[in-house]
């Protein structure tokens, strides 16, 4: 199935419940046009709707085993697969840096950039936001494609 229409399926779920959440990683670049292409879908909620993220997930979705990683400190971390498509969740995203724990949660004061995809509200972390998840996780590559494409003329908008 189709990727984007994964999404949106998930998006008028999670929007009809009224969850905060948000699109981050290759995904939420590929929406920006910064990058071609995405392998999965990187939805990110508040610790305060995950438990019922979790719940939806589970009617909708296979659960996949997930595996722990030293670099990450995440309160809740869930693996899915749903059409075909992998959906990681995460609530609580924190990234160890040397021996700092850097808090990336979603929380309510989050600001968020609103994409419609169709028909249905898809929101989507700040670049300039998600530049700096990417920096505490050393993955440079990334951090190089976001400040080419700002400095293409894009804007955060």
């Amino acid at each position: 199935m189709d990727k984007l229409l994964v999404l949106t399926q998930l998006a008028d779920l999670l929007n009809r419940q009224k969850l905060r959440w948000a699109v981050g990683g290759s995904l939420m670049l590929y929406l920006r046009g910064v990058v071609s292409d995405f392998e999965d879908i990187d939805l990110f909620v508040t610790l305060e709707d995950a438990q019922q993220v979790i719940e939806l997930l589970d009617q909708v979705a296979i659960p996949q085993e997930t595996v722990p990683s030293e670099q990450f400190q995440t309160v809740v971390y869930k693996k899915y697969l749903m059409d075909g498509v992998f959906i990681d969740v995460m609530a609580g995203f924190k990234v160890v840096v040397s021996d700092r724990v850097m808090d990336c949660s979603l929380t309510s004061v989050t600001q968020l950039k609103r994409l419609i995809l169709y028909n249905q509200e898809v929101p989507l972390y700040t670049l300039s936001e998600f530049r700096d998840f990417y920096t505490y996780m050393n993955r440079m590559s990334k951090v190089e494609l976001i400040d080419a494409y700002l400095q293409g003329g894009a804007h955060e908008d």
